[in-house]
C-alpha cells in the first residue's frame, strides 16, 4: 500500500504508471474502510446482545450461514457487507500473471464476481461520489 502511494506521486515516472499507482492505493484505502466497517459490526452486535459468546443472533446472520459454528463464532460482518454493499467485498492483489496488472475490488454476490468499477472507488475515496 506505502510503495503504490509512493509511486503515485512519483512525477519522474510515467503518468500512465503513476495513476495505475494511484489506483491501486485507492483498491487497498477502500478495503481497509471495508474490513474495519466489517469488524465494527462484530464489535457493536456483541455489545448490543449482551452475549459475549453469539456474535451473530441468527435473525441477522446472512443465508446459507446458520450453522451452529457459524452462530456462535459471528458472521455479522458478512451481513452487513450484504445488505450495504451487495455482496461480499475482497481485494484481489495484483500478480504478474493477471490480467489485471492491479489490484482490484470485487464484490461477491450468488457465486459470481463483481469487479468494482476504479472510477467509482475514486470518487468514493476522494469524496466525490455519492453512495446512493
Amino acid at each position: 500500500m506505502v510503495k503504490a502511494r509512493l509511486d503515485a506521486i512519483d512525477t519522474s515516472g510515467d503518468k500512465k504508471e503513476r495513476q495505475r499507482h494511484a489506483r491501486t492505493y485507492n483498491a487497498f484505502l477502500l478495503d481497509g474502510a471495508v474490513t474495519i466497517a466489517h469488524e465494527l459490526v462484530h464489535c457493536f452486535v456483541g455489545f448490543l446482545s449482551g452475549d459475549r459468546t453469539i456474535l451473530t443472533p441468527t435473525q441477522i446472520a446472512p443465508p446459507g450461514y446458520i450453522t451452529r459454528s457459524t452462530v456462535w463464532c459471528g458472521e455479522s460482518g458478512e451481513e452487513w457487507e450484504f445488505r450495504v454493499l451487495g455482496g461480499q467485498a475482497e481485494l484481489s492483489a495484483p500478480s504478474s500473471e493477471d490480467r489485471f496488472p492491479e489490484a482490484q475490488n470485487w464484490v461477491k454476490r450468488n457465486n459470481k464476481e463483481l469487479r468494482v468499477d476504479p472510477k467509482c472507488i475514486t470518487g468514493i475515496v476522494e469524496n466525490k461520489g455519492k453512495l446512493v
